[in-house]
């Protein structure tokens, strides 16, 4: 699924990112965002692979390739947080042996 952002959606983000902080440090950030344009490459800032990756560009202003560059590509949800994932990540429901407590 491939999210475009509006025009709509563009201004609303950079008026949002202007009221910032980060906003009256990074001045053409705005601008960019309103005309889709990434703020580290210069390239198309407005195609978007899901929700998560267009709340992404509302914070800092990258576009996908961007993103995927800097964490990493594709998302990986091998720890997604339900029961049995959180237990193996604390050493629990694996063949370690902690001894007799």
């Amino acid at each position: 699924m491939t999210i475009t952002t509006t025009q709509d959606t563009r201004r609303a983000a950079a008026e949002a990112f202007g009221k910032k902080p980060a906003g009256q440090l990074f001045k053409s950030t705005p601008s960019k965002m309103l005309n889709g344009i990434c703020v580290d490459c210069g390239g198309d800032a407005t195609s978007f692979r899901d929700a998560l990756s267009v709340k992404e560009w509302t914070i800092a202003g990258t576009c996908q390739s961007c993103q995927d560059e800097f964490y990493g590509g594709d998302y990986d949800d091998g720890m997604d947080g339900d029961h049995e994932s959180g237990l193996a990540s604390a050493g629990f429901g694996t063949d370690e042996d902690y001894g007799a407590f």
